[in-house]
């Protein structure tokens, strides 16, 4: 049976061999999680994971995008393997990207979905970051219907690491489209507590604020003060990115910014197409040079 394309190019057997570095970066007095790779000396690149997720979402891309770059993955505290916080907001997480973006040259800022926020924040106050590609990061406008704020998550009873597994599920659900990619993340966001008792790795407090995270006006405004490259991809058979709202949450960003449909992907996009995804980050990476 032929393989996707997804399954051909990206080699996870070979993730265990590569130098990525680990690193911890104490972002106001809470340790964030960095994975790094790639010479330091070429343009950099930031990567924001989605909300609840963490930066081994994005491991399995790196060496295609390290080759040119010195690419760094972070987990947004309360997520991954970074410390936990008493409170969450978009100004700290805008602050733990800023910290990762310092120690890169001229970064380029990649985000998925929730992560977006954050990174739009940072690329706003920041002019070393020569650009943001924001990925499947929704807004809400004033039109729309209430937001289904997350309920807090107990924190779940400890089970074993074969059961956790079997009840990962990638949120929103979608049709399972590569599933080795999905069994790469899901044994990453547990973490074990005592002998073969196991918990998910985030913190059922992160989204306790979650309304005024994605607050209309504030977001908006962010988006239309960025002053640096932007582009906005999105998938083709997401169930959260109907044209309509793309072309709405577009016309947030200067006249210039570009919009990109990824085919045959949901809102998952690295997982349903990393390929092409990979092929778009470094042509617009190549484009964006930094002077």
């Amino acid at each position: 049976m032929k393989k996707r394309p997804s399954e051909a190019v990206l080699d996870f057997s070979h993730l265990s061999t590569l130098p990525f570095k680990h690193r911890q970066l104490k972002v106001d007095g809470v340790a964030i999680e960095t994975i790094s790779l790639g010479n330091p000396k070429h343009p950099g690149i930031v990567l924001v994971h989605g909300g609840l997720a963490h930066a081994n979402w994005w491991v399995p891309l790196m060496p295609y995008l390290a080759q040119k770059h010195c690419v760094t993955a972070l987990s947004l505290s309360g997520m991954g393997n970074s410390g936990w916080r008493k409170k969450y907001t978009l100004h700290v997480y805008k602050e733990e990207v800023l910290s990762v973006c310092d120690t890169l040259r001229q970064p380029l800022i990649v985000a998925h979905s929730f992560g977006g926020y954050a990174a739009a924040m940072a690329a706003e106050v920041n002019n070393q970051i020569r650009g943001l590609i924001l990925i499947e990061s929704l807004i809400r406008f004033d039109s729309d219907h209430p937001v289904n704020v997350p309920k807090k998550r107990p924190l779940w009873a400890p089970d074993t690491k074969a059961a956790l597994l079997r009840r990962f599920r990638l949120m929103p659900s979608q049709p399972e489209t590569n599933p080795e990619f999905v069994d790469y993340i899901a044994a990453h966001s547990i973490k074990e507590i005592t002998n073969d008792q196991w918990q998910w790795k985030f913190d059922p407090a992160v989204f306790d604020d979650f309304q005024s995270m994605i607050h209309y006006p504030s977001l908006c405004a962010t988006f239309s003060a960025l002053k640096c490259k932007s582009a906005y991809l999105y998938g083709e058979l997401s169930t959260l990115m109907e044209k309509d709202r793309v072309n709405q949450i577009a016309r947030q960003f200067r006249p210039n910014a570009l919009e990109i449909e990824i085919p045959q992907a949901y809102h998952h996009v690295m997982v349903d197409q990393p390929l092409v995804l990979i092929g778009i980050l470094n042509t617009l990476s190549a484009c964006w040079q930094p002077n």
